[in-house]
C-alpha cells in the first residue's frame, strides 16, 4: 500500500490492529501502535478498544487498564463497547467483587451515569461473571434490571443464570429455568 502511495488512514490502522489483537499478537500490536504514533497519527477509540480487548485476552490485565486510563485522560471517551471490554476484561480475571469494591458492576454504573445504555451484551457478560462466582444475588439483581429496562434474554442470558444455579448446587432450580 505505502509503495503504491497509498496513505493507509485511521480505518487500516484500526483493521491491522484489531487483526494482531484477534490473534494474540498484542505485542506486535503494541509496536505496531508505538510506530503508528511516532507517524503522528492520532488514536481513536476504536483503535484503543481493540488494544484493551486484546490484552485482557492475553491476560495482560495491567497493561490493558493502562490504555483504559490513557484513553480518558487523552479525552478518548469510552463508549459502550469499550466499557464492556473492561467489563468482561474484569470477569476473565474473575474481579466482578474485590473487597467491597466491585470492579466490573462498578463500571456498568459509570456507564449509566455517562447517559450510555448497557447493551445485552453488557449484561449478559455481567451475568456470567456473578455466575461463575456464583454470586445468585448479582445474576439476578442484573436480571431484574435488564427486564425492567426492556432488554429480553436471549441464549446467553439464560446460560448463565442457569450455569450459576447448577453452580450453586440448586440444578432443580436450573432444570426449571431451562424449561
Amino acid at each position: 500500500m505505502v509503495q503504491d502511495n497509498l496513505l493507509p488512514d485511521s480505518y487500516t490502522y484500526t483493521s491491522l490492529l484489531s487483526g494482531l489483537c484477534r490473534k494474540g499478537n498484542v505485542v506486535s500490536a503494541l509496536l505496531f501502535f508505538d510506530t503508528m504514533m511516532a507517524k503522528g497519527i492520532v488514536p481513536n477509540e476504536v483503535m484503543l478498544t481493540c488494544l484493551v480487548n486484546g490484552l485482557f485476552r492475553a491476560d495482560q490485565s495491567k497493561a490493558a487498564l493502562y490504555i483504559y486510563d490513557a484513553m480518558e485522560k487523552g479525552g478518548v471517551f469510552p463508549d459502550t463497547v469499550s466499557l464492556n471490554a473492561v467489563i468482561d476484561g474484569f470477569s476473565r480475571m474473575g474481579k466482578m467483587i474485590m473487597g467491597k469494591m466491585i470492579k466490573a458492576y462498578d463500571l456498568l454504573l459509570t456507564m449509566r451515569s455517562r447517559g450510555l445504555c448497557p447493551s445485552l451484551a453488557t449484561y449478559n457478560i455481567l451475568l456470567h461473571g456473578f455466575s461463575k462466582k456464583k454470586d445468585l444475588l448479582m445474576c439476578s439483581m442484573l436480571h431484574s434490571i435488564m427486564i425492567r429496562t426492556g432488554l429480553l434474554p436471549d441464549k446467553l442470558t439464560c446460560h448463565s443464570l442457569i450455569l450459576g444455579f447448577c453452580e450453586t448446587g440448586m440444578l432443580e432450580v436450573g432444570v426449571k429455568f431451562l424449561e
